[in-house]
């Protein structure tokens, strides 16, 4: 059976090298220096040696390792005096064909020497997934100019963490940063601002999507004075960014008063309301206002 559960207890040791590997590299890639203690930095010694300082890398999802305070001398054989060359240093991954057993250590590949324009040298840079025995993953460049080493380059780049996303929340609503997150305080604005709007619009029934709303339904208890009452529709009207162009009005419930007209002006709707004698309404009473969008 091809699929296998590995995070698990099976009352043996199954848990093999390989699917470690294949582990650290969907997380890490094929070759990082994670951030660790001095990151396997480099540093020039004499015209023949550089040492590698502590750190992590992971090259194919293998883990090498130089522990604290502990660091790598590598020989660099000499350069010639009035030539550029380019050294290419390499992890160099080898597996034994019967045993299995796996090892690595810094080699140095030399390159050849030229008046300008020096070139890196091949190396055998092979997918250690493939199951190859030997695998060559270029770890820095060394510059020589003459005799002198004349600058180290990594070849493999340091993975950097994101720092977590509430380190440094964003303290407006108007940022734009994806990286941060809101601030408490601004946290409450927004739902304030939130909670507003939903007040303005409860009780809603849109006829239409968000862009192309027609008829908006809301219920409201006006109170009329001389028989008139007014309502603004801004909000509704900023909501759906378009205007209230006409309105309808009835009562929600039966009542000895009777709606004579409702006309909108500017996203005011003004609502009459008599008695059935035909004075003036006056109090409170509930209405279902219809609003007709454009």
């Amino acid at each position: 059976m091809a699929i296998e559960l590995v995070t698990a207890y099976k009352g043996k040791d199954h848990v093999t090298a390989e699917q470690w590997a294949d582990f650290n590299r969907g997380i890490y890639g094929d070759a990082a220096i994670l951030p660790v203690g001095n990151k396997m930095e480099t540093a020039i010694q004499t015209a023949n040696q550089i040492t590698v300082k502590d750190g992590v890398a992971v090259i194919d999802g293998r883990q090498v390792y130089i522990g604290y305070g502990e660091s790598e001398n590598i020989a660099i054989q000499s350069g010639t005096q009035g030539k550029l060359r380019r050294d290419i240093v390499v992890l160099e991954y080898k597996k034994e064909e019967v045993s299995g057993v796996e090892t690595i250590q810094f080699k140095v590949i030399t390159g050849t020497p030229a008046d300008s324009d020096a070139k890196d040298p091949s190396v055998q840079d092979m997918d250690i997934r493939t199951g190859v025995f030997t695998s060559q993953k270029p770890f820095c460049r060394v510059r020589l100019n003459g005799t002198a080493i004349e600058g180290v380059d990594t070849l493999i780049p340091v993975k950097e963490f994101k720092p977590h996303a509430f380190a440094a929340p964003v303290n407006n609503l108007a940022g734009t940063n994806p990286d941060l997150a809101l601030a408490a305080p601004q946290g409450r604005e927004l739902k304030k601002q939130v909670d507003a709007l939903n007040s303005a619009l409860m009780n809603k029934i849109v006829l239409g999507s968000d862009k192309n709303t027609t008829l908006i339904v809301t219920d409201q208890t006006l109170k009329f004075v001389g028989g008139a009452a007014t309502v603004n529709l801004n909000t509704i009207s900023s909501a759906y960014q378009k205007t209230a162009g006409d309105v309808i009005a009835q009562l929600k419930s039966a009542s000895a008063a009777v709606i004579t007209s409702a006309n909108v002006s500017k996203n005011i709707a003004t609502i009459k309301c008599s008695n059935l004698s035909g004075t003036p309404y006056e109090g409170e009473i509930a209405i279902t206002l219809l609003i007709f969008m454009s």
